[in-house]
């Protein structure tokens, strides 16, 4: 890098501001020491869960491997089986495959696999699926909303299968208490009817 461009992004540069909130900024809640308590058991409980997925998660990749191996085997010798049991000395679990699959959408991908599989048997892989979707911005514009009645008209139902998917609006979370007025009643009645998803703490 040239110093003269050094020299330059240092003159332009400007201090952060720190109008940003940062996680020491949030109000604090002073707990009682009953819930002082319940704060450590809930610490310690979330440590103790974190420790047992680690070690869920080691005994899992193994076991999965094996029974993995096994099903190949199996599947190519023909005898594919989807569900194992597992069965050790103290316990017993079973292994289930799943039957989704990540497909990609590059066609250069599809190739690959046909040549892999045989080109008449793809569509035994891949499915394809059409879809027909309006751009955007015909929801903005007027005119584009009036070229499509008069090119469709009432065939409009024939063709085009509608549906409208509701959620809620970005920032809800801190607006809503000044649209039910401050009114303790009527945010319950709205968190009734509008279902905000659980806390959490981290």
């Amino acid at each position: 890098m040239s110093d003269k461009f050094t020299k330059l992004i240092g003159a332009k540069a400007q201090v952060k501001s720190a109008s940003s909130k940062k996680k020491s900024d949030a109000p604090v809640i002073n707990l009682s020491s009953d819930l002082s308590d319940e704060l450590d058991a809930l610490i310690e409980a979330k440590a103790t869960v974190k420790s047992a997925q680690a070690l869920q998660k080691k005994a899992e990749a193994k076991l999965i491997e094996h029974a993995k191996n096994v099903q190949d085997s199996d599947g190519l010798n023909g005898r594919y089986a989807g569900t194992y049991e597992l069965v050790g000395e103290n316990h017993r679990s079973k292994f289930i495959s799943s039957d989704r699959f990540t497909v990609s959408q590059d066609s250069e991908v599809h190739e690959a696999i046909a040549d892999v599989v045989g080109q008449d048997n793809l569509d035994k892989v891949v499915s394809e699926e059409l879809t027909v979707q309006l751009r955007p911005e015909v929801f903005k514009d007027p005119a584009k909303q009036d070229l499509l009645v008069s090119l469709l008209g009432d065939k409009f139902d024939e063709l085009f299968e509608t549906t409208i998917k509701y959620s809620a609006t970005k920032d809800l979370k801190g607006r809503i208490y000044g649209l039910v007025k401050n009114d303790a009643d009527k945010l319950e009645e709205v968190r009734a009817l509008l279902p905000q998803y659980k806390p959490s703490i981290r």
